[in-house]
């Protein structure tokens, strides 16, 4: 980073963590090793560059990070165990560091595309596991016959992605998360709709687990 901020002139205000790739596989199929490849790609590496980056940004009292999820950190699908899990790591981790940087003058957006125009399903951005097992015939069968055969387009346009994430970089009200593309933004509706109706239907069940004499006094933070 110190090379970068030299080589520039001065220090880094914003970062896009974009870096990934597939993992096809059910939980039960999945190594140990390839569970945590994933995870050091999608998560661990975020996390890295995000620590070398911010002592800069915390000094200087401004800065951007912009984190790549995935449609797949809303919701799972099957056969993407690994990589949604990954994601949803990123999801849970870019909000608390929101919450931390803040007093920082830093700013932190999570963005949650759905299928672009890259090699991530045209080309060579996908893993299989090395096991496929014919009990996940119907549930991830699926999802390898489309990376295997992968369709020649994608709605996503990646240019236009980052048209908009330029501006975000500029946008003082930047979202802490962004949906990217029609896909995605279909998806992420009925997945949250889907879970806010469950949410209600069990109220009554999870009410019922805390101490009733504890029921209206209101938690610390």
């Amino acid at each position: 980073m110190k090379q970068t901020e030299a080589h520039f002139g001065k220090g880094i205000d914003v970062v896009v963590n974009a870096a990934g790739s597939n993992f096809v596989g059910a939980v039960e199929e999945a190594s140990d090793s390839e569970l945590r490849a994933t995870m050091d790609t999608h998560f661990f590496g975020v996390v890295n560059v995000i620590k070398a980056t911010l002592p800069g940004m915390r000094a200087r009292g401004k800065g951007h990070f912009f984190n790549f999820s995935s449609i797949g950190g809303v919701q799972g699908f099957a056969g993407s165990s690994a990589y949604s899990a990954a994601k949803f790591a990123i999801e849970g981790m870019s909000e608390s560091l929101a919450k931390e940087v803040a007093p920082f003058g830093i700013k932190v957006t999570v963005l949650e595309p759905g299928p672009f125009q890259t090699s991530f399903f045209v080309g060579s951005g996908s893993r299989m596991a090395a096991v496929a097992m014919d009990e996940y015939a119907d549930t991830v069968k699926p999802l390898r016959e489309l990376i295997n055969n992968p369709p020649s387009w994608c709605p996503g346009d990646p240019s236009r992605a980052a048209d908009q994430i330029v501006r975000l970089a500029m946008n003082p009200e930047a979202p802490m998360r962004l949906i990217l593309g029609q896909r995605a933004y279909k998806v992420a509706i009925a997945a949250l709709e889907r879970r806010l109706s469950e949410i209600e239907a069990f109220k009554e069940v999870s009410l019922a687990a805390d101490f009733p004499q504890y029921a209206d006094r209101t938690w610390p933070r």
